[in-house]
């Protein structure tokens, strides 16, 4: 048996044992959560290691981001099984800009402006719009 093949079925197994959070894919929305924080380290963790070779936060970041690729597109799989595709963009951008906020805050320490929180706001309108019929 192969390493695909035992991804696969430990995918499903906790794709029939988490069930749905409002219509939605709890195992996908766990995957996209651990997804985004790999994601946010990847983009913007070098930003605190200034001290380090470009070249050595290349790579850095690109087996960072090899990590949020193995999460985010199980999660992707999961999630079009029962959203569309506008949904599921919707759901992941959503989780990404929470992490992003958190990033930011937290691991970066600045402050949010204004501007971005009404920005950020909007970004979140657009997900709950996606999900309503008109």
């Amino acid at each position: 048996m192969g390493w695909s093949n035992i991804y696969d079925q430990i995918l499903g197994v906790m794709y029939q044992s988490f069930g749905f959070v409002m219509g939605v894919p709890t195992v996908m929305l766990v995957l996209f959560v651990l997804s985004s924080a790999f994601m946010m380290m990847a983009w913007y963790g070098h930003l605190r290691l200034k001290h380090i070779p470009l070249w050595q936060a290349i790579g850095l970041s690109w087996f960072i981001a090899f990590l949020q690729f193995a999460l985010h597109i199980p999660a992707n799989r999961i999630g079009y099984s029962s959203l569309s595709l506008a949904e599921l963009k919707l759901i992941q951008e959503a989780v990404a800009l929470i992490a992003f906020i958190g990033f930011t805050v937290f691991y970066l320490k600045e402050k949010i402006k204004p501007r971005e929180w009404l920005g950020f706001v909007f970004v979140f309108i657009a997900v709950i719009l996606i999900f309503y019929e008109i």
